[in-house]
């Protein structure tokens, strides 16, 4: 799931270009046929190697395009609360994306980025919308799949704990190095609402 974070920041981030695009867009379609293949078949040698292959292309391509919020806000997370660094950015990526897209409030370029994923996947989407929530929900499936927490709550966190460290995880996400190549500018209470979205499970 890291390594499909980093494709998928490396395609929208505002820093991108034609190479990280080509790099982050054989990263996705990797990962999308064949994580689900190699965690049901570990001990499969062409299904690990096809996902090194992934998780390669991917760091080249965010090595050259830099990232985005997911890690700013998985960094502060996973700091906090003691959460692996690639399930912490697997868990925030669908929450961050759904934010990135604007799919609660008016589309943006982000959501043209996602849909061209989805065409990319072979997805039968009828509109940008259409194609960027149908690549969300894969996400999440993928995560329910390999039976990932999908929310925070589901990770082991204690409410009361987390409502007490989200003023200083929002600050530290904002001002997380990632944070900053974000495409879509985020505020501190955008990142404290992605937070509770991203804890409650709720878009």
């Amino acid at each position: 799931m890291d390594a499909l974070t980093h494709a998928i920041e490396a395609y929208s981030t505002k820093t991108r270009n034609d190479f990280t695009d080509a790099m982050a867009e054989k990263s996705i379609e990797l990962v999308y046929h064949y994580l689900l293949k190699v965690y049901r078949d570990p001990t499969n040698i062409e299904y690990r190697q096809r996902m090194h292959n992934a998780a390669t292309l991917a760091g080249m391509a965010f090595s050259n395009s830099g990232l985005g919020l997911v890690h700013g806000m998985a960094h502060a997370l996973g700091a906090t609360f003691h959460l692996a660094h690639g399930g912490a950015c697997g868990l925030m990526l669908p929450y961050v994306m759904h934010f990135n897209a604007g799919c609660s409030t008016s589309l943006t370029p982000t959501a043209h980025r996602y849909a061209m994923i989805a065409s990319t996947l072979g997805f039968d989407s009828q509109s940008t919308r259409q194609g960027a929530l149908s690549v969300i929900r894969t996400v999440r499936q993928a995560q329910e799949k390999m039976n990932m927490p999908t929310n925070i709550q589901k990770a082991g966190v204690n409410e009361t704990e987390f409502l007490s460290a989200l003023d200083a995880m929002a600050e530290k996400a904002l001002n997380d190095p990632c944070t900053a190549a974000n495409v879509q500018p985020a505020t501190i209470d955008d990142i404290k609402d992605i937070y509770k979205k991203a804890y409650y499970g709720k878009y």
